[in-house]
């Protein structure tokens, strides 16, 4: 994948939306197509600064699921946007973490595997972190959830982060 270009053309897809639904969708396609995840195995989570705790964006799903307080020891959504830098995790399975929103399945997804494969990056505007984007790759083992996430797609999610917040 050519980062520059694939974030120029996200950018001009996103312009294209109206509403901010639209541009979530479009924003969680364009993913799913960068680094070949499925739509369940994108999480995004917006920083609600009063109650200081995140909830989900996306999947709209577990919209109405809780809120992840962003002192949460063992949640590596509140551990992103403290620490303020992205982080990968090939063995995430076998990492404590909290795990309460890995039991709700989403639509698209005919069953729930666990989490075996992350990255996590904050997603800062005007100075503060206002979402947490993760990708993940589920299955019943690491091997079944497909190969592991690298440095490189790191980098190239933290650069695509930044066009989406453009957006939202």
């Amino acid at each position: 994948m050519k980062i520059d270009e694939f974030c120029a053309k996200l950018d001009g897809r996103l312009a294209g939306h109206a509403s901010a639904e639209e541009c979530l969708e479009a924003a969680v396609n364009a993913l799913c197509q960068a680094f070949g995840v499925k739509s369940h195995e994108v999480a995004i989570f917006a920083f609600a600064p009063v109650q200081e705790s995140f909830s989900f964006l996306w999947p709209v799903s577990l919209r109405s699921s809780g809120a992840v307080p962003i002192s949460a020891h063992k949640s590596l959504v509140a551990q992103t946007a403290r620490d303020r830098r992205g982080s990968l995790n090939n063995a995430f399975a076998a990492t404590p973490h909290a795990s309460f929103f890995e039991r709700f399945r989403h639509k698209d997804a005919g069953h729930t595997h666990p989490i075996q494969k992350i990255m996590s990056i904050p997603v800062e505007k005007d100075g503060a972190v206002q979402w947490v984007i993760q990708l993940s790759r589920k299955g019943e083992d690491a091997a079944a959830a497909g190969q592991d996430f690298t440095a490189n797609e790191l980098a190239a999610l933290e650069r695509i982060g930044k066009v989406i917040a453009s957006h939202l």
